[in-house]
């Protein structure tokens, strides 16, 4: 059986990396169907020097996996924030990668992000990727195209200083969704900036016109979860920038598309139903 177009093969590295090695760190929670491919493209196209899985109190298998390809598995069931502060601080390296369970890192993905390590004005780094748009294609160009526009922060595919993770300590602040938000405004705060790569170097296996709207509900509970002011003013805030991003997609691109307007209006209804209809969250 032919390998998959991003596995590197056999722990050797593509060629163009560098000497440096990192930690990587990888949460978890019932992740048995992608973890494996995850792991296996992280240990085929990294320079590795330990790896880290921050499970969350899998049911399906997923830690056994994880030991199987040689992880660290370490238990951690806070929020998410909470969560991104752990995996910091389980890590050494000064640079360290926290990668999504369901995202599986290409050959291309180090020697491209490493190029930005030795600028002293970036505290994060991270690539947009391919992921699988069975329907509704219009949604994936928005994507991309906003990402291209403006870059991007999430704690998908991302290589960042771990120092500047363990100083943003509002990641432990009852942050359930928005983490790469909070932390995206903390290093701005202190004057670094988030390189996007602007290449497909990853592929995040789950359709994202699926996720995103439970993405947004968990947005909108953890709105909810900072309450008063801040929660109301962020949930106006993303309806803004739902509609702003749709002009600016339509204006660019000259694709009016009232199917996308709607979408990313459910997906601001999403995000109000999940501040609204919270419930105390179990962790």
């Amino acid at each position: 059986m032919p390998r998959p177009y991003w596995y590197a093969g056999d722990g050797q590295l593509p060629s163009g990396v560098t000497n440096l090695q990192i930690d990587v760190s990888v949460a978890t929670k019932n992740s048995a169907q992608t973890i494996g491919n995850c792991i296996r493209a992280i240990r085929g196209n990294i320079p590795l020097r330990r790896l880290i899985v921050a499970d969350g109190g899998s049911s399906d298998g997923t830690e056994r996996i994880a030991r199987s390809l040689g992880a660290d598995v370490r238990v951690c069931k806070g929020l998410l924030g909470s969560v991104r502060y752990f995996q910091a601080q389980q890590c050494e390296t000064e640079w360290i990668a926290i990668i999504d369970s369901d995202v599986y890192v290409y050959p291309a993905w180090w020697p491209e992000v490493s190029k930005y390590v030795s600028d002293s004005d970036v505290g994060m780094i991270l690539a947009i990727g391919d992921s699988p748009m069975n329907r509704f294609e219009v949604y994936g160009d928005y994507i991309q195209h906003i990402a291209r526009r403006f870059g991007t922060a999430a704690f998908s595919n991302t290589l960042v200083r771990r120092k500047l993770i363990l100083s943003c300590k509002e990641l432990n602040n009852r942050i359930h969704a928005g983490e790469d938000t909070v932390f995206a405004r903390h290093l701005a705060s202190l004057g670094l900036r988030i390189v996007t790569v602007q290449k497909k170097l990853v592929y995040h296996d789950k359709n994202i016109v699926d996720e995103h709207p439970q993405a947004f509900h968990r947005w909108g509970e953890s709105l909810r979860l900072r309450g008063g002011v801040y929660g109301a003013r962020e949930l106006v805030k993303t309806l803004k920038n739902n509609l702003r991003n749709w002009i600016i997609f339509t204006e660019d691109t000259h694709r009016f598309d009232l199917r996308l307007l709607l979408f990313l209006v459910y997906l601001w209804i999403m995000c109000f139903a999940g501040y609204t209809r919270y419930k105390a969250l179990q962790r």
